[in-house]
C-alpha cells in the first residue's frame, strides 16, 4: 500500500504528467495522420514536406533551447516565489525568441530552395527530384508565416508549465491539433467545396491553427481575474529591472548552443542519409512519425522532471527532489518497455496506410523495428537529461549531445553513406544505440 506522502507525490506529478502526455500525444497523433494525408498525393510530397519539416525543425529546437534556458530559472523562481525573478525569466524568453524568429523567417525565406535542393538525390529509384523540390518549397514558404505565432505560444506555455499550470497550454494544443486535422483534410483534397490545395494547403492549415493556440493562450493569460497574474507587468512601466537576464544568457547559454548544434546536426544527418535516394527521406518520415507516438510517455516524464526539480530545488528541498527523480525515472523506464514493443509489433502495418512505393513501405517497416528496440535506451537518457537540465548542469547536457553527435555520428554518416555499401538500417541502429 502507498503511503499518503507518496500517494500525495504521484497525485502532484499526473496533474502535471498527463496533460503533458495528453498534449504530446495528440500532436504527434495528428501529426501522423496529417502525414497519411500528405502521403496521399504521393512519395515526392511526403518527402518534400518532410524536408521542409526538417528546415523548420532547427529554428523550433534553437526556441525551444531559448525556452529551456529561460525555465530552468523561471520554476526555480516560481518555486521560491520570488515573482519579480519569474517575470524577468519570461521577458528574456519573449525577447529572444521574437528575434530569432524574424533571424530565422529572413534566412528560410531567402535560402529555403538551396537548402531543400541539398536533400535531392534520386539514385535511379524512379522518383522526381524536382517535384520534391517544388513541394518542400511550397510548404516552406507559407509555414515561415506560423514562425512568431508558434514562438509566442511556446514563450507563454513554458512561464505556464513553471508554474505547475498545464491545463491551459494542453487545451490550447488540442483545440490547434483539432483545428490543423479539420483545414488539413478541407484543403488538401479540397472537400465540401474548399479549394484542393495539397501541399499548400497542408501549410496554411498549419499557420492557421498556430493562431488559434496562440490566441487561446494569449486569452488565458490576460483576462480578467486570470490565474496567470505572476505573468502581468512583465512589460509594464513599474515592472523592477533585474541582472537576471545576463545570469540566465550565461546560465543557459550552453543549452541554446546545444539545441542549435544538435537540431543542425540532426538535418545534417538526415542530408547524409538522403543521400541514399528520396525513397529513404520517405521512408525515414513515415517511421519517425509513428515512432513520435510512442516517445510522448518519457518525453511527458521529463517535462515533469524539469517542472518538479526545478520548483523543489528552488525551494531548497534537495533530498525531496532526488526521491521524486528515483521513482520518475522508474515509471518512464518501465513504460518505454511496454511503448516498445507495442512499436515493434506495430511495425509492419503502419507503412500500408501511405499511397507510397513497396520499397518506402519495406524500409520504414525496418526503421521501425529499430527505433522499437532502442526506445527503452532513448527514454533513460532522455530523463536523464532533464534532469541535469533542471540542476542548471547545462554544459554537460551539451557534451552529451552535441560534442558526441558532431565529432563521431557525422563524420561516420558522411563516410559510411557515400563509400560503402552499408546498409542504411544497420548504420541508423548504430547511431541509436551509440547515442544512447
Amino acid at each position: 500500500m502507498l503511503q499518503e506522502k507518496d500517494k500525495a507525490f504521484y497525485s502532484r506529478a499526473a496533474n502535471i504528467a498527463l496533460p503533458i502526455l495528453a498534449q504530446g500525444l495528440l500532436t504527434y497523433l495528428v501529426g501522423f495522420i496529417d502525414n497519411i494525408m500528405v502521403g496521399q498525393i504521393g512519395t515526392e510530397a511526403m518527402s518534400g514536406v518532410a524536408i521542409g519539416n526538417q528546415l523548420h525543425f532547427v529554428y523550433a529546437t534553437c526556441l525551444l533551447g531559448i525556452v529551456a534556458g529561460g525555465s530552468v530559472f523561471g520554476a526555480q523562481f516560481y518555486g521560491s516565489r520570488d515573482r519579480n525573478g519569474f517575470r524577468e525569466s519570461f521577458r528574456f524568453r519573449f525577447l529572444v525568441c521574437l528575434a530569432l524568429s524574424v533571424i530565422a523567417f529572413f534566412i528560410l525565406l531567402v535560402f529555403g530552395k538551396r537548402f531543400i535542393s541539398l536533400f535531392l538525390y534520386t539514385r535511379g529509384d524512379g522518383t522526381d527530384a524536382a517535384m520534391t523540390l517544388l513541394y518542400g518549397k511550397q510548404y516552406l514558404t507559407i509555414l515561415l508565416f506560423g514562425m512568431a505565432p508558434y514562438a509566442l505560444t511556446q514563450v507563454y506555455a513554458s512561464a505556464m508549465k513553471d508554474m505547475g499550470k498545464t491545463l491551459i497550454p494542453m487545451i490550447a494544443s488540442i483545440a490547434a491539433i483539432l483545428s490543423n486535422t479539420a483545414l488539413n483534410y478541407l484543403l488538401i483534397f479540397g472537400t465540401f467545396g474548399f479549394p484542393r490545395l495539397g501541399v499548400k494547403g497542408a501549410a496554411i492549415a498549419t499557420v492557421i491553427s498556430r493562431l488559434i493556440e496562440l490566441f487561446i493562450i494569449l486569452f488565458a493569460v490576460y483576462k480578467p481575474e486570470s490565474a496567470f497574474g505572476a505573468l502581468h507587468r512583465a512589460f509594464g512601466k513599474h515592472r523592477k529591472k533585474t541582472a537576471l537576464s545576463r545570469r540566465i544568457l550565461v546560465k543557459g547559454l550552453p543549452l541554446m548552443v546545444n539545441e542549435f548544434f544538435w537540431s543542425i546536426g540532426t538535418v545534417i544527418m538526415l542530408q547524409c542519409y538522403s543521400f541514399r535516394g528520396i525513397q529513404v527521406v520517405a521512408g525515414l518520415n513515415i517511421a519517425t512519425s509513428m515512432y513520435n507516438i510512442f516517445t510522448v510517455v518519457y518525453q511527458s516524464v521529463g517535462g515533469t522532471v524539469a517542472i518538479m526539480m526545478g520548483q523543489l530545488i528552488g525551494a531548497g528541498k534537495m533530498q525531496e527532489a532526488k526521491e521524486a527523480n528515483k521513482k520518475l525515472f522508474s515509471i518512464a523506464v518501465r513504460l518505454s518497455v511496454i511503448c516498445g514493443i507495442a512499436l515493434f509489433a506495430a511495425a509492419p502495418f503502419i507503412p500500408r496506410l501511405y499511397a507510397t512505393t513497396p520499397a518506402v513501405k519495406d524500409l520504414a517497416a525496418q526503421l521501425m523495428r529499430i527505433l522499437a528496440l532502442c526506445l527503452p535506451i532513448s527514454c533513460f537518457t532522455h530523463v536523464a537529461f532533464f534532469t541535469i537540465r533542471a540542476g542548471g548542469k547545462t554544459i554537460v547536457t551539451f557534451l552529451y549531445d552535441s560534442l558526441n553527435l558532431w565529432i563521431i555520428n557525422i563524420p561516420l554518416a558522411f563516410c559510411l553513406t557515400r563509400y560503402t555499401d552499408m546498409p542504411l538500417c544497420l548504420f541508423i541502429l548504430y547511431v541509436k544505440w551509440q547515442r544512447s
